[in-house]
């Protein structure tokens, strides 16, 4: 079970990093997700945490990615 765990872990880390990556290159303007722009700008005054979560920061962006990925984890085990 250990095994297991430990390659469930490591392709769920790739997968949280690779779609965090694609998702911030398709959020941008002229791509397939550049209808978040304008969601993205709604937030940028109203809720820093929303804003940096949806787009606004590609640290914070990466985070929530492992956040879903961490939780799909646990759902497992």
């Amino acid at each position: 079970m250990t095994i297991e765990f430990i390659i469930y872990f490591f392709v769920l880390a790739l997968a949280s990093n690779g779609l965090s990556k694609l998702y911030l290159y398709l959020i941008q303007p002229n791509e397939l997700f550049s209808f978040m722009q304008p969601a993205i700008r709604y937030f940028e005054t109203r809720s820093e945490f929303i804003y940096r979560s949806i787009g606004g920061c590609k640290i914070c962006t990466t985070q929530r990615f492992a956040d879903i990925a961490y939780i799909l984890l646990t759902l497992l085990f």
